[in-house]
C-alpha cells in the first residue's frame, strides 16, 4: 500500500491517494506476521490540499510524526 501511495503521490492523484490512506487506516495488523514499519513519508510530502482534510487528520491521529521521519522517496525498512 505504501508503495501504490507514493506512486499516487507523484501522479498528484489526491482523491486516489486519499483512498489508499483510508485502506491503511483500516487494515488490521498481526504483531506475528512479518511487515514494513510505520509509514508517512508520503503523507508528509504530500503539497497541501492534495489529500482530502478529514483523512489526513484521522491519518495524522493514527500515526503521528515523530522526529526522525523520513521524507525520502525510499519506504522505510522492513520489520522483522
Amino acid at each position: 500500500m505504501g508503495d501504490k501511495a507514493r506512486i499516487l503521490l507523484k501522479l498528484r492523484r489526491g482523491d486516489e491517494l486519499s483512498d489508499v490512506l483510508e485502506q491503511i487506516m483500516s487494515l488490521e495488523l498481526v504483531k506475528e506476521i512479518p511487515d514494513v514499519g510505520r509509514e508517512r513519508d508520503f503523507v508528509d510530502r504530500a503539497p497541501p490540499g492534495l489529500i482530502r482534510k478529514n483523512v489526513l487528520d484521522r491519518y495524522n491521529e493514527f500515526l503521528p510524526r515523530r522526529p526522525g521521519d523520513s521524507l525520502a522517496d525510499e519506504p522505510p525498512e522492513e520489520v522483522m
